[in-house]
């Protein structure tokens, strides 16, 4: 085949042709008394940069400014906010109570890198978002395949998480014993509104399709493209949803110092995992109980009706987690130290936009609670 027909389309040596990142921390401390102590901190992160990871046609005459309005790139300006609070007070010097707040916020888009003009409407091919239609030109045909143009790009999601916990010390003879609780409230905000266009061209509408022998190896997608023959055509639906949920736990802990050598730590953590939820009932999920409207037989999707209800009906009030560790002091230089526990997880991930069950195309993620053991044996010189 004469050069320059493939390994035409030049793409940048490196996925991420553009990153950069800022950050700012800062940290207050107060002393009210002798036994009070206010203490804070603020961090603020910016991390921009520029993905090429889903292909396009690379402009190199656009260097690292996103190639082009034909290029698959996208600009991730990442942003993430934490600020945590906390209060220390001694009511006696064996009694000690721990009060903190935290609020966690991190933003992920994913957008086109110039967005700035109308392409729908300069194509004449409807309206949409303003990202160059995305044009795909079907299966490889004797082994060539041809890339595909356009940007699929847009929309972000965003994680807040509020978290409040307070801890009471009290050192008794030879224990140390701990009483506290935390309530945490997750919330997932998904933004997928971007009504992208997409155009597919298959090289079925130029080959023989019906012939035996013709099976990728007849037809071409981009001459399709050229008679404007497409296959196939799409657009987006904008589709929000705000997933809520709230985890609340509390503990009960004992480090039982045995021998001054020796110590036992004992530790009880209860937690209960709240239901997950769509701010506004935007969710749907396959009921095998449910009679079908249509067929009249067992088995149907249902939807919420408001964002008070969920799917996750049942509820575990028995997600109790013991711990177990040992300490033993060798000599001035070696510790021996073992642990077993019980842990329990909701399963959710901050970076994981999804929701059990159907949202309408957003796809689908089992989120339930998991509960593992843990086993350590540890030696520290």
């Amino acid at each position: 085949m004469r050069s320059g027909l493939i390994d035409n389309s030049p793409l940048t040596l490196s996925n991420t042709t553009y990153f950069h990142q800022n950050q700012i921390t800062a940290k207050v401390d107060h002393n009210f008394s002798d036994k009070n102590h206010l203490s804070g901190h603020f961090n603020w992160t910016e991390r921009p940069r520029m993905l090429l990871d889903s292909g396009g046609l690379w402009d190199p005459k656009e260097g690292s400014t996103g190639g082009g309005p034909l290029a698959n790139s996208r600009l991730q300006d990442v942003t993430s906010r934490r600020v945590a609070v906390n209060d220390s007070h001694a009511f006696t010097p064996t009694l000690l109570n721990v009060a903190s707040f935290t609020y966690g916020r991190y933003r992920n888009p994913s957008e086109p890198f110039d967005n700035s003009q109308d392409w729908p409407t300069q194509l004449g091919v409807g309206t949409g978002a303003k990202n160059f239609p995305t044009i795909g030109f079907g299966s490889a045909v004797n082994g060539i395949s041809t890339t595909g143009l356009g940007n699929q790009w847009g929309g972000f999601y965003v994680g807040n998480s509020f978290i409040w916990n307070d801890t009471l010390s009290w050192v008794k003879g030879k224990h140390t014993l701990k009483f506290g609780g935390e309530f945490r409230a997750l919330q997932l905000n998904s933004h997928n509104a971007v009504p992208r266009l997409g155009f597919n061209f298959s090289p079925d509408q130029t080959g023989l399709p019906q012939e035996n022998f013709a099976a990728n190896k007849t037809g071409f997608g981009f001459a399709s493209f050229l008679l404007g023959a497409a296959a196939s055509g799409s657009r987006g639906v904008p589709n929000d949803l705000y997933g809520r949920r709230k985890i609340g736990s509390l503990f009960a802990q004992d480090d039982w110092k045995l021998s001054p050598k020796l110590t036992l730590s004992l530790d009880l953590r209860w937690e209960a995992t709240g239901p997950w939820h769509e701010r506004y009932g935007r969710w749907s999920t396959f009921d095998t109980t449910a009679a079908s409207t249509s067929y009249g037989i067992p088995g149907t999707i249902v939807f919420l009706n408001s964002g008070s209800q969920t799917f996750e009906a049942q509820r575990d009030w028995k997600q109790f987690a013991p711990h177990v560790g040992l300490a033993y002091q060798v000599n001035h230089r070696v510790v021996l130290r073992g642990s077993y526990g019980i842990y329990a997880s909701s399963g959710e991930s901050v970076g994981a936009h999804r929701f059990p069950g159907n949202t309408g195309g957003i796809g689908s993620a089992l989120i339930s609670a998991v509960v593992s053991t843990d086993s350590r044996l540890a030696l520290t010189c």
